[in-house]
This record gives C-alpha cells, sequence and structure tokens, in this order.
C-alpha cells in the first residue's frame, strides 16, 4: 500500500483559550480534504492551551500536503484580522529542543523517524513509523531579591522628574515591551520608543530642491522604468 503524508501547522497565542473548547480536538470538513483538526500542544484542552497544531493527512505526496498546509497558512492569517483573534502562525520551520537519539532508536529501526519539539510547517509520512515528540514545561524566572526593586524606589522618591507628553509615551512603551517574551517585538517596541524621541523633520527649501534634481535626473536617465521607480 502506497504511504500517504500528512501536514502539521503550528500556532500560538500570548493567552490562553484563544479556542475556547473544553475538548481535546476540533476537527473540521475541508472541501476536497480529509478532516481536519485541531489539538493542544501545551494543555490537555482547547481552552487551557496557548500552543495549537492543525494536522490533515490522505496526500498522494509530500508536495501535495506542502501546498495545502501552505494555503491553510495563508488562510489562517487572513481570518486573524476580521475575527481579532490573537493567533501567531510562524512564517519559518524550525527544531526548539531534541531528546537523545536512544529514544529516536526504535522510531529509525522501524524505517521512521521521531521528530522533537518542531515549530511552524511540517510535512511527514502516515507510515507507522513517523512521529512528533510534544512536550511542554513551564519556567518562572524571578528576581532573586526583590527588596532591590523596592530599595530603588526609595532612592528614586526624593529625585524630581519632569517629562513632556513624548518622553512619558517612550518610558511607557519601554515599560511594556519588558513584558514581553518575544525578543522581535521586545526591539519593536524598543525601536518605537527612540522614534518618538527623535522625530522626523520636514526638510527644508534646500534639500527639496536638490532631491527634485535628482528625480529629474532619474527620469532623464535610459534605465528601464522598473530601475527607475527603485
Amino acid at each position: 500500500m502506497p504511504t500517504t503524508f500528512k501536514f502539521r501547522l503550528t500556532a500560538h497565542s500570548g493567552v490562553q483559550g484563544v479556542l475556547n473548547s473544553a475538548n481535546s480536538s476540533l476537527t473540521v470538513s475541508v472541501p476536497g480534504l480529509q478532516d481536519m483538526t485541531v489539538a493542544p500542544r501545551n494543555a490537555n484542552s482547547l481552552a487551557e492551551a496557548s500552543k495549537y497544531h492543525f494536522d490533515c493527512g490522505g496526500f498522494d505526496s509530500a508536495e501535495a500536503a506542502k501546498q495545502a498546509g501552505e494555503k491553510l497558512r495563508r488562510i489562517l492569517r487572513l481570518l486573524t484580522a476580521p475575527f481579532d483573534v490573537p493567533l501567531v502562525v510562524p512564517s519559518d520551520h524550525k527544531q526548539s529542543g531534541d531528546v537523545h537519539d536512544d529514544i529516536k532508536k526504535p522510531f529509525r529501526d522501524a524505517g521512521g523517524e521521531l521528530l522533537v519539539g518542531t515549530k511552524g510547517f511540517t510535512v511527514m509520512p502516515e507510515d507507522g513509523t513517523t512521529a512528533e515528540l510534544v512536550a511542554s514545561m513551564t519556567a518562572n524566572v524571578r528576581i532573586s531579591d526583590p527588596k532591590r526593586v523596592l530599595d530603588h524606589i526609595a532612592e528614586l522618591w526624593d529625585l524630581d522628574f519632569e517629562f513632556d507628553e513624548v518622553s512619558l509615551q517612550a518610558i511607557e512603551l519601554i515599560s511594556l515591551s519588558a513584558s514581553e517574551t518575544s525578543p522581535k517585538t521586545k526591539f519593536l517596541m524598543s525601536y518605537l520608543a527612540a522614534e518618538q524621541l527623535f522625530p522626523s523633520t520636514e526638510r527644508d527649501e534646500a534639500s527639496l530642491v536638490v532631491i527634485a534634481k535628482l528625480r529629474d535626473l532619474v527620469s532623464d536617465s535610459t534605465l528601464q522604468q522598473v530601475e527607475r521607480r527603485r
């Protein structure tokens, strides 16, 4: 019997219960495909989870499974805006963890593979010997000496702080960024804070004259239209 393939697409949210269901999975019928299933990755029910994966199988080739998975990725991104769903669908694929080869050995001996900690998009054969190990844990990192924070309050209390509205907005953005777990989000919010402090100014008349001459030079050149727009 020929081997079929399935895709698995992960998604996550910053809050629990985006898919608010007490079930351990939900299934949807998709035209032309086998039933598609969404399951939690870090909880026993969808309502308790913040990480999920979407599965769909029965594809004749890995390429067919990949095309269907990419289509699902696009559809999920389109749905997040009108329904205001805080669901993040990764654009990349990576492995966030691993286990010892002794654990993988039984799968490999059977001609399959044990996938560990995948994030994003994965295609795998439905051969009964290829599987993904999904594990979840929570680690809380805390300040070792909370009194240090309180001591800083006392140290700063007698200082007079005067901020204009722009500076207050920048401080608020920096403060919000501290609660983010994503390095990309932290960087973006810090960049926005800096942008508040260094606003762009309108160009003076002399600069506008130089820019106009440069535009005329490009327009009169022999460059192709696509190069001129660049």
